[in-house]
């Protein structure tokens, strides 16, 4: 399967860095995949999509077994077990949609707004500076404590505590920001 990742990448430097990430952090990445998905087939789906991402930005990575790394494709196999799950809940909710169409009407409205308030959330999280991003991803999400993101970013653990507390405000505000 890395035969095919390696043909979208061009120099050979770059496709030895693919095959290190590749080798070093594939288990990490299946497990936070299947961490969202619950379901081994989906979570080898969701990582060949980050892994195919990856090979295509390869050149955003740079030591390819640092820390930063590490936490780098943790989140990009988390984001794309997420995006496999919500283009599987568009089919379903087309589904329902059909449905309540030919059965009369029923809750279809109540699921799309729970579903924007759902999106609406990701699309404020997505929009945060990536070094408070990243922290409160890895922290709410990912369920890693302070001292363990702190080692994987190569922070101090206040500052990771610090990071976190200030992407919540942030996120706050642009939720604020959009009711008012």
């Amino acid at each position: 399967m890395i035969a095919f990742y390696l043909s979208v990448i061009d120099t050979d430097e770059e496709k030895q860095k693919f095959t290190v990430v590749y080798e070093t952090w594939r288990k990490a990445m299946y497990y936070a995949a299947l961490k969202v998905t619950h379901d081994h087939g989906l979570a080898e789906d969701a990582l060949q999509d980050a892994f195919l991402y990856i090979a295509k930005n390869i050149r955003k990575i740079g030591d390819p077994r640092s820390a930063e790394t590490k936490a780098y494709l943790i989140l990009t196999a988390d984001s794309q077990a997420k995006k496999l799950l919500r283009k599987r809940r568009e089919i379903i909710d087309s589904d329902l949609v059909e449905d309540a169409a030919w059965n009369g009407g029923g809750d279809v409205e109540d699921a799309f707004f729970d579903r924007f308030d759902e999106e609406e959330l990701s699309r404020k999280i997505e929009a945060l500076p990536e070094e408070y991003r990243t922290p409160l991803l890895l922290f709410y999400a990912k369920g890693f404590s302070g001292r363990e993101i702190a080692e994987m970013l190569g922070l101090k653990e206040p500052t990771v505590r610090k990071r976190v507390e200030r992407a919540k405000k942030l996120l706050a505000d642009a939720l604020k920001n959009d009711d008012a």
